[in-house]
């Protein structure tokens, strides 16, 4: 089910919603494996010089299912799309851009400005270029049940996984939800930049004790601020 709602989506974006208008991704922080997916599957893509994108999923024995393939391979070619998803390495923003797979490459901190400035300039030739989209995605079509088909396969690879995968697996989720990189996943000591999107989970909506990715109990919430000896007290009284 997880694998058709993202193929059904990315293949909307990349067929424009079966309307006359483009698709646009915008990246600002980090966009990795299915992030950055569903920003390759829109028609352009725009991101700021300090983002980091990459599919690293081959680090864990898996591939990127969800389209991955069948959109690099498209953008950038067949051997290079391969590169990209056999070494799973985390890319920098100015790397993708001169491999081709960024159409537009902001300033940090600009990249608002740019999708403002992109959208005018392509609203003065918008009729020829939708053009050129229906032309690009005659000759060489992407065709849903080809996502459909790859993604099943994903799901064949994920059920495979073994215990040591899925440990590997946790610890880059792990290190990715807390907006950091390791050693091990950043370029050339270069960290993943923190972005709006970071801050989602609201912890007050959240009840405690809560379980991490590594199966260690977290008891209350440790980014607030108060009297950790009322809670010793509490637990000594249950």
């Amino acid at each position: 089910d997880y694998a058709i709602g993202c193929v059904d989506f990315f293949y909307q974006n990349s067929i424009n919603l079966d309307l006359p208008l483009t698709t646009i991704a915008f990246v600002e922080g980090a966009a990795l494996s299915g992030g950055l997916e569903s920003a390759i599957s829109c028609n352009y893509l725009i991101a700021e010089k300090h983002t980091q994108m990459g599919l690293p999923e081959i680090r864990y024995n898996l591939f990127p299912g969800m389209g991955g393939y069948s959109f690099l391979a498209r953008k950038l070619g067949m051997v290079q799309a391969e590169q990209l998803i056999t070494k799973g390495k985390v890319h920098s923003g100015p790397k993708l851009y001169k491999m081709g797979l960024i159409d537009i490459l902001a300033e940090s901190g600009k990249g608002y400005e740019a999708v403002d400035c992109f959208i005018r300039k392509h609203r003065r030739a918008a009729n020829g270029l939708r053009a050129i989209q229906v032309v690009k995605q005659q000759y060489n079509p992407l065709i849903h049940q080809e996502l459909l088909d790859i993604a099943k396969i994903w799901v064949d690879t994920a059920l495979n996984l073994d215990k040591d995968d899925l440990k590997h697996m946790a610890r880059f989720v792990y290190a990715q939800s807390r907006g950091i990189a390791t050693t091990e996943h950043k370029p050339h000591g270069a960290h993943l930049v923190r972005t709006r999107q970071d801050r989602r989970l609201n912890l007050s909506e959240s009840s405690f004790p809560l379980v991490d990715n590594n199966g260690n109990a977290i008891l209350y919430d440790r980014r607030k601020t108060f009297d950790r000896r009322a809670v010793e007290i509490m637990q000594v009284g249950n």
